[in-house]
């Protein structure tokens, strides 16, 4: 089990935590900054500059944190705790390190729809577009008002580099019609 993986497992309770507002029907900074941590996959104790504004005219914490081996960037609605942008890159040097060896396609396929799948809760394996290239995989998760885009490598089954943003198509956030 990677690194990566061994602080999401660790991260389950803080995202149903987290999953819903606090008292009063918004969120704390700290919350917001609890998600971003559980969708980042980093572990806290590997955070090495963290940064936290509150935008009061979006309603939004925006989060920047660094680690040895990756920079992140954080958009969490400070209504919902629902992340509205995401630009995560983690250095490839690192998933050696994490993963030592090298899984076979199937299996690094499966790790790679598996963390997608936890850092988007309600998504749906369906839903993921995932091909090779190169010596990487490179997907496409569309939600009703997000794209989620990302790349892994192909040897380990770690992400990379993953995108999310807001998209204007007219359907609220959550449903799916």
């Amino acid at each position: 089990m990677t690194r990566c993986f061994a602080a999401a497992a660790g991260c389950a309770s803080i995202l149903l935590l987290c999953s819903a507002a606090d008292a009063g029907g918004a969120i704390s900074e700290q919350t917001a900054w609890r998600i971003a941590l559980d969708r980042s996959g980093a572990a806290a104790g590997d955070v090495q500059r963290r940064k936290v504004r509150r935008d009061e005219e979006d309603g939004e914490a925006v989060l920047e944190f660094e680690t040895a081996c990756g920079d992140y960037d954080y958009s969490v609605s400070l209504r919902d705790g629902m992340v509205l942008h995401a630009d995560a890159e983690v250095r490839e040097e690192c998933c050696r390190r994490w993963e030592p060896r090298s899984l076979g396609a199937a299996e690094s396929r499966r790790r790679v729809i598996g963390e997608v799948l936890r850092r988007v809760p309600g998504a749906r394996a369906s839903d993921i577009s995932l091909r090779q290239e190169g010596s990487r995989w490179e997907g496409v998760l569309r939600q009703p008002g997000f794209k989620h885009e990302f790349e892994a490598d192909r040897r380990s089954g770690i992400i990379t580099d993953w995108t999310t943003d807001r998209r204007q198509d007219g359907l609220r956030p959550g449903r799916r019609d």
